[in-house]
């Protein structure tokens, strides 16, 4: 029954690398599984996004602000997409070049983004170690395994801190009544 469904899909290649991000952290792992054993890395956003970074961004989206066209308004309307897609391409660089690493063979790797938010901040080391290997597919040394939770479990700990610092501060600001999140439906003026 599910056949008619599938046909002419392809299945979903494994990305070659993975970040695994914080929102609220400005450190993140990063998967490669382009060699012969995974590796994995803490890389710290500060280090990889750069004052060079933010040049190469800028003078990017100078020049392509500035191209000449046949089609002003459509070149306009289609801005947003290539600065995505040009900031894209400038933060996977900068990630490989973190990770000591630039494009191979001329192309990029397939990369996954994972976001470690909501329930996820809750998983335990077993499962955080299921989900290692699932991302991975092959199989990885337990240490390379261990190494992995130990750091998601620091840096998903982190993060619900992060998170709690962020609620209690919402907190007093709605009652203080300067949050822009929450309005008082009555308000006495004695």
């Amino acid at each position: 029954m599910e056949e008619p469904w599938r046909q002419g899909q392809q299945r979903a290649k494994r990305p070659e690398v993975t970040l695994c991000l914080f929102p609220h952290l400005k450190e993140f792992l990063v998967v490669d599984t382009r060699g012969a054993a995974p590796r994995i890395f803490l890389l710290n956003a500060e280090e990889i996004f750069t004052e060079e970074f933010f040049k190469a961004a800028e003078e990017g989206f100078s020049g392509t602000l500035r191209e000449r066209s046949e089609h002003p308004l459509s070149h306009l309307m289609a801005m947003p997409q290539r600065v995505d897609e040009a900031l894209r391409s400038l933060t996977i660089q900068a990630v490989l070049r973190g990770i000591g690493e630039g494009r191979r063979r001329g192309r990029f790797p397939r990369v996954a983004a994972l976001m470690v938010t909501g329930a996820a901040l809750h998983l335990d080391r077993e499962h955080l170690a299921q989900a290692f290997r699932a991302l991975i597919v092959v199989d990885a040394q337990p240490a390379l395994v261990m190494e992995w939770a130990e750091l998601m479990e620091r840096l998903m700990g982190e993060e619900r801190e992060a998170l709690r610092k962020l609620e209690q501060e919402e907190l007093r600001q709605a009652l203080e009544g300067q949050s822009e999140s929450f309005y008082t439906l009555w308000d006495s003026r004695n």
